[in-house]
């Protein structure tokens, strides 16, 4: 039987983390804007919060298993909507969007990276309605999902949108990428509060 140190696995799982988030900002291209830091003893503000009580009013998935490379690196075009999912939205909460796929970063410098949007499509007789057309990026925001070289890995990305008015909306994942890397098994899930 063969005994592994738990210490021995949680240190090389926080190696093998930082190894390839190191590889992540190294590749990144696009600019964030940084969190100044406030002291290890200091707890930081969110970027955004929000909150909404109870069950969702509305759930919605799409579901993937084909290859999908993005043909540039704007995660705004059309063309590159990974997943898609729309639905009519009766509450008035947050929304909370879960995008998973297997990501094949397989040369050195290839990358994968997505936002997440909801735009408003249609009033839908509803009071208070969204504006159609208003579209709005999720929060944290601008994502990169990059692997070790030679490697195809699951990596998954929660975000929210703010409380969105009532309305028919149409939400996606934007993935741009270098032209190579690609996105294969993949699931977008949307629960609107």
């Amino acid at each position: 039987m063969l005994k592994i140190s738990a210490l021995f696995v949680a240190t090389s799982a926080a190696v093998a983390l930082a190894a390839s988030t190191g590889l992540v900002f190294a590749q990144a291209k696009h600019p964030r804007t940084p969190v100044p830091a406030t002291g290890s003893s200091q707890a930081q503000a969110p970027l955004a919060a929000a909150f909404s009580s109870g069950a969702p009013c509305k759930t919605a998935v799409d579901t993937q298993t084909g290859v999908f490379t993005p043909p540039d690196d704007s995660t705004g075009d059309v063309d590159n909507t990974a997943n898609k999912v729309a639905f009519i939205k009766t509450c008035t909460g947050i929304v909370v969007a879960t995008f998973s796929a297997e990501v094949n970063t397989s040369n050195a410098g290839e990358f994968i990276h997505l936002d997440m949007r909801a735009t408003c499509t249609n009033p839908a007789n509803l009071s208070d309605p969204c504006t159609v057309g208003q579209t709005v990026v999720a929060f944290p925001g601008h994502t990169f999902l990059r692997n070790s070289v030679g490697s195809t890995q699951v990596h998954s990305m929660t975000m929210f949108f703010p409380p969105l008015k009532k309305g028919k909306w149409a939400f996606k994942v934007g993935v741009g990428g270098n032209g190579t890397a690609n996105v294969q098994f993949r699931t977008f899930l949307v629960q609107a509060y």
